[in-house]
């Protein structure tokens, strides 16, 4: 599975236009993660992104939109817990975060993928670290499992191999492509970051 980009949780200027760029470059899912937008202007942000490529993102909140824009589907956390059941009833990609190994046993089968995290150390979120030795996941992962599991959290080029050789099935990336773009606003650099991601992972030997 490609590596798979979650955006930053705050608006940033240009943010569109490099999402736009990345659909360009190859990326097959998007996860829009803005927690603290209203739905107005979760859909503003939507409306900006081009209509062929929105049948790739994934959304965490207001989830009622994947089905007015044809979306992908939905992610599920601790903050939309009540639309769940409504979610998994319908004919809708859906994928959840996962942080304790424990949480599986009570995972669907209905489920596309899930994220596990952190597995490295966040770069967007200070002081959030791995809880689990990568021994214990990989021991974990070496068993059989209804979906696929991405590893989440503080992936780079420099580990996205790694990432690979526990056994994850793909990455999800948030920090590495989207902290320098926050004082450049360079669509250039995420584009170059997002592909040394991929030439990492595919380069990989699991």
């Amino acid at each position: 599975m490609r590596p798979v980009v979650i955006t930053h949780p705050n608006a940033l200027e240009g943010e569109t236009i490099a999402v736009n760029a990345l659909f360009e470059a190859g990326l097959a899912v998007l996860h829009l993660r803005k927690p603290a937008f209203r739905e107005e202007e979760l859909e503003s942000f939507i409306k900006q992104i081009s209509p062929q490529y929105r049948e790739k993102i994934v959304l965490h909140t207001h989830l009622h939109l994947v089905e007015k824009y044809g979306l992908k589907g939905v992610h599920f956390t601790g903050y939309n817990r009540s639309h769940w059941d409504e979610y998994l009833a319908k004919e809708v990609g859906v994928s959840r975060s996962l942080h304790q190994l424990e949480e599986f046993s009570g995972v669907s089968e209905r489920y596309s993928y899930v994220f596990l995290s952190p597995i490295f150390p966040s770069i967007s979120k200070e002081g959030y670290v791995p809880r689990l030795s990568h021994a214990t996941i990989s021991d974990f992962l070496l068993k059989p499992r209804p979906m696929p599991v991405l590893c989440l959290g503080g992936v780079t080029p420099g580990n996205a191999s790694q990432a690979k050789q526990m056994g994850f099935d793909g990455v999800a990336v948030l920090g590495y492509i989207w902290e320098a773009f926050k004082d450049d606003a360079q669509t250039a650099g995420v584009i170059t970051r997002y592909k040394k991601i991929c030439e990492q992972w595919e380069k990989a030997v699991q």
